[in-house]
């Protein structure tokens, strides 16, 4: 492991300076980029979290949320595991119908979904659901993906606004029930100062 995670942090690290593939940047993409970050944080302090993917990682995670006090309302295709997760985390956890909903309803979003197509399929709906929660929102992709989908997703989010961070899980499904993962994050500054507090309440390491 320790040689893949170095060369999982070196490219993550240097995905964070996106490739353009075809979108104006707007006023959403200097947001996106930290200018107002203040009032970012100040807004979406005490709001409700998003989890899309609740695979044997996506419930540890989300279990670990909720028992740390976070709140959290969660999707899955599996309708089977949206339910499972809320059974055993009560009341801090709620169910969405739709990836959209869940979307619309948390401003801040984490994933954790298996492959580069099912990130890119979920981004696609999710996106446009947080750009309408303005200005601060932010999707936390947990999966391991390639750089390129990394960088077209981060340039995709900055487009509308929203801040893109990727934080790929280096745990297996037992060690993260028991908060023993680590986490290589890259993203606008902004959005990290948001996301590791939350990433260290299910994790040993967050670098």
């Amino acid at each position: 492991y320790p040689t893949l995670f170095s060369e999982a942090c070196r490219l993550t690290r240097n995905s964070t300076s996106p490739v353009m593939f075809g979108a104006t940047i707007s006023r959403g993409t200097r947001r996106a980029a930290g200018l107002t970050p203040l009032v970012q944080r100040r807004r979406h302090s005490t709001a409700q979290l998003g989890f899309v993917g609740l695979g044997k990682i996506g419930s540890g995670m989300v279990t670990n949320l909720a028992k740390a006090g976070e709140s959290l309302i969660v999707f899955d295709r599996d309708s089977d595991a949206t339910a499972a997760v809320a059974a055993v985390c009560g009341a801090g956890v709620s169910t969405a119908s739709s990836t959209a909903e869940v979307g619309r309803r948390a401003p801040l979003v984490l994933s954790a979904l298996p492959d580069d197509r099912v990130l890119l399929a979920v981004a696609e709906e999710l996106l446009p659901a947080l750009a309408e929660q303005g200005e601060g929102a932010i999707h936390v992709s947990c999966s391991t993906v390639s750089p390129e989908t990394s960088r077209k997703l981060s340039e995709a989010h900055a487009a509308r606004g929203v801040g893109f961070v990727s934080a790929p899980v280096f745990a297996r499904p037992d060690g993260m029930r028991r908060g023993e993962a680590t986490f290589p994050v890259s993203g606008p500054a902004w959005a990290k100062e948001r996301v590791v507090p939350l990433l260290q309440k299910t994790a040993l390491g967050v670098h």
